[in-house]
């Protein structure tokens, strides 16, 4: 065998800019769309549900609006990381490096390779949803 390939984290950062904020921020509220619309699926269907069961198996029903409440919860808690996603990309000043992702990417190792410098992690620079650089430790490589 004379390479393999492994898998090593790779940092997207995205540089501020005033197009990286507005899609954000409408990206971010298309999501909170999207969990307004299941919230109200939950409620719409949820209340009938469990007054069906109640009739039928109260323990049931308990169970269901344990169910209910806990997605309820959990809905709720993501739409708040979202609002507060919103304001801190709002604070942050236009120039600023802001983490966004972290992917799994591939690197190719083969005999003589420094093991440590190939699987430092590497890290992606957009700006406006462009590539412009990508980095690993102790390098910095313009594209």
């Amino acid at each position: 065998m004379d390479s393999v390939v492994l898998t090593r984290p790779v940092r997207v950062v995205v540089i501020m800019t005033p197009t990286f904020r507005q899609r954000f921020i409408q990206e971010a509220r298309s999501q909170i769309a999207a969990l307004e619309e299941n919230l109200q699926r939950l409620e719409s269907s949820g209340a009938p549900e469990v007054a069906r069961q109640q009739d039928v198996d109260p323990r049931q029903a308990d169970l269901i609006r344990q169910q209910i409440d806990a997605e309820r919860a959990r809905l709720m808690r993501r739409r708040g990381e979202i609002e507060w996603h919103i304001k801190e990309v709002e604070a942050v000043p236009d120039g600023a490096e802001l983490p966004y992702r972290t992917y799994d990417g591939p690197v190719t190792l083969a005999p003589g390779d420094d093991f440590l410098a190939r699987m430092s992690e590497a890290e992606v620079v957009l700006k406006d949803w462009k590539v412009v650089a990508i980095r690993t430790e102790g390098d910095s490589t313009q594209s």
